[in-house]
């Protein structure tokens, strides 16, 4: 099996370095631009202290209503601390975002040693093992640099993206875009509150073949569950500009549907911690994917 991450800092063979993982649930300042190779923590002194040189991180989200279960995103290596009576300011080395998210559940079998301790604000601290018998995240040495351009070119505000034409015309951008939203939302859908993974879809508002301009914007999505994705998607439903969630009465129709998701029509969206849905957008959907083109 192939490690990734794991060759890419030489795990097997530092032994000096210590490892923890980081909650971007509860260290909500961080984001994307931690692959500009900087990353800020609020922390106490004596968490603070015990940070050094060549020690490496994972940056997870946990997963809400999910005990002690985090989706990985990426790790990076410690270059140089500065901390001037205010937040520990890291500069990161030989970033490593994950091409596909990680989930980590601490209390399964690989994550089972003594080592696995809650430092308090979102940090806990692991062992090598941890590290070591993580599961593959497909991603590759060779990509990494084309993500964190991605990523950076996202931080600031740039969503311009072209297709990738092979056999097939590719979205470039699209996993970081989903990673983006999902997080965003809290790895929950936004209608339902579902939070199984399996079941979440960054969803587009403006369709990705009409703006090359907003593909990888994070205003441009919501995290929805598989049925109101495709509702959405479809114009079976859309979003007015006070976020609330508008029905085709189309839907009415079906009557074993219409029982499963009479309860969300009118119902406010749960929006994001970051990026709320884009009014402009959210206007292009009603006028031009909503099937009932005369209701508001």
């Amino acid at each position: 099996m192939e490690h990734g991450f794991v060759d890419y800092y030489g795990l097997a063979l530092n032994s000096d370095a210590n490892y923890f993982l980081i909650d971007k649930q509860i260290q909500n300042k961080i984001d994307d631009f931690l692959w500009i190779r900087h990353l800020t923590l609020q922390l106490t002194e004596e968490q603070s202290s015990i940070f050094k040189m060549g020690d490496i991180f994972l940056i997870g989200l946990s997963i809400l209503d999910r005990n002690d279960t985090f989706l990985i995103y990426g790790a990076g290596e410690i270059e140089s601390i500065s901390k001037l009576g205010g937040p520990l300011n890291l500069t990161v080395a030989k970033p490593y975002p994950f091409l596909h998210p990680v989930q980590f559940v601490s209390h399964e079998v690989y994550w089972n040693t003594p080592t696995f301790q809650k430092l308090g604000n979102g940090v806990i601290k692991l062992d090598r093992n941890h590290l070591i018998n993580m599961p593959h995240d497909n991603s590759n040495a060779n990509r990494i640099e084309e993500h964190i351009e991605l990523m950076n070119q996202i931080a600031l505000g740039n969503y311009f993206v072209e297709d990738v034409v092979s056999t097939q015309t590719v979205r470039r951008g699209q996993h970081i875009f989903a990673n983006k939203v999902k997080g965003n939302y809290g790895l929950q859908c936004a209608i339902t509150g579902i939070s199984e993974l399996a079941f979440l879809h960054a969803s587009h508002i403006k369709p990705w073949s009409k703006d090359k301009n907003s593909r990888l914007d994070p205003a441009n999505g919501i995290c929805l569950s598989i049925l109101f994705d495709k509702a959405f998607d479809k114009g079976f439903i859309t979003i007015d500009d006070n976020y609330k969630i508008v029905f085709s009465k189309k839907l009415s129709n079906d009557k074993k549907l219409w029982e499963v998701i009479k309860q969300y029509d009118g119902q406010s969206l749960r929006l994001p911690t970051q990026s709320p849905p884009n009014l402009e957008y959210l206007q292009y959907h009603r006028e031009h994917i909503f099937i009932d083109k005369n209701r508001e």
